[in-house]
């Protein structure tokens, strides 16, 4: 049976992308369905729902194989079934994410802190670590956070904390992150998600592509989107609308979902403690 037709034009956003990443949905793969269940999953199950959704079985045994390599994924074998899992820092990584991907949450109000690097602390491994913590650099060795982040690392530098005056804030923060490129790609997303609201596919294995699907288009923009509080954002900002979107529509598909995976090998004896685990995601 193929993929609901609803799903097509989703699905088509993921196989339109040169180069198809298919590692990067088998990390969403594993975070959203594998890990509330302990996080393993047999490859005769990761190869069933890519190939629902359109992917090559080749590409996704090579994409497995380099995750393995990276340390994401560990694999073994139980009985005939070959099976991997999310290693330590594969856990470690979606745990981070998971609080950004299934949080409802957002600051409403900045708090700006500023650093002043001392000068033989202003590298370019300064500047990466800064900037792996939130941080955006207003000039050389001047760096601005809004959400009252601490500095990264052990640097010589004077921080200050500031309010800003009028409209400031914004303006500020449209100079320092990209959120003009960031606002058309989730007015993308939600155009893509419109036809889909309300949609529960009648087959749980639909219900579980359209999941997985939907976790990854948002994953992918969550990674670029540096989370800004409100008075630091646009006015009609759609991160705003795509959030609620996303949940409303994840909450649907949740309990369909798990119809298919629990009916995969080694899924069945986790139930109770997914269900647990799923019950906190997109929590109002």
């Amino acid at each position: 049976m193929s993929l609901d037709p609803a799903l097509r034009p989703l699905a088509g956003r993921l196989l339109g992308r040169s180069p198809l990443r298919a590692w990067s949905l088998i990390v969403t793969m594993f975070g959203d369905a594998a890990l509330p269940h302990g996080g393993r999953m047999a490859l005769s199950t990761l190869l069933a729902m890519t190939d629902r959704i359109g992917i090559d079985s080749g590409a996704v045994r090579v994409s497995a194989h380099r995750l393995v390599r990276d340390g994401t994924l560990v694999s073994g074998r139980e009985g005939r079934q070959a099976v991997y899992g999310l290693s330590e820092a594969g856990r470690a990584l979606f745990a981070r994410a998971a609080g950004t991907i299934y949080s409802t949450h957002r600051m409403e109000s900045a708090n700006w802190r500023f650093l002043i690097l001392a000068a033989d602390n202003a590298r370019a491994e300064s500047r990466r670590t800064l900037e792996e913590a939130g941080w955006r650099q207003v000039s050389a060795g001047f760096f601005a956070n809004a959400n009252g982040a601490v500095a990264a690392g052990d640097l010589a530098a004077l921080r200050f904390d500031a309010a800003p005056l009028g409209s400031a804030g914004r303006e500020l923060a449209a100079q320092l992150w990209p959120l003009d490129a960031l606002s058309e790609r989730y007015r993308a997303l939600q155009e893509a998600l419109a036809p889909l609201t309300g949609h529960v596919p009648a087959d749980p294995d639909d219900c579980m592509a359209m999941r997985l699907l939907l976790a990854h288009e948002y994953r992918r923009i969550l990674l670029s989107d540096p989370r800004l509080p409100d008075d630091c954002l646009p006015q009609d900002w759609p991160g705003h609308a795509v959030a609620r979107t996303v949940a409303q529509m994840y909450r649907q598909l949740v309990e369909p979902a798990e119809l298919w995976l629990c009916a995969q090998p080694g899924f069945s004896d986790t139930a109770d403690v997914a269900r647990a685990a799923l019950a906190v995601r997109f929590a109002v």
